[in-house]
């Protein structure tokens, strides 16, 4: 997931000067609105997909904190659809 985000923030990162005879691209921040919404989706991912499986670690019943965590889950996941670019 790390390597996932790397890129992401990478790929954040376009080029923003001309290229002189002899000289380097200059490189800045720009708006990749995919870019951005990966990142997002990856850390929103990373972070929720835990939360079910440590409830079914931890026995919580359903319906409960368990099913609560799935109905979360896709919740975000089909946010996560509505908003891509």
């Amino acid at each position: 997931m790390a390597h996932a985000e790397l890129a992401g923030v990478c790929r954040l990162f376009g080029e923003t000067g001309a290229i002189a005879p002899g000289r380097e691209v200059i490189y800045g921040p720009v708006v990749d609105p995919k870019a951005l919404s990966a990142a997002a989706a990856g850390a929103l991912k990373s972070m929720m997909g835990p939360v079910e499986r440590i409830a079914l670690l931890l026995g919580w019943p359903a319906p409960g904190l368990g099913e609560e965590a799935s109905e979360t889950i896709t919740y975000i996941n089909n946010e996560l659809k509505r908003i891509r670019p």
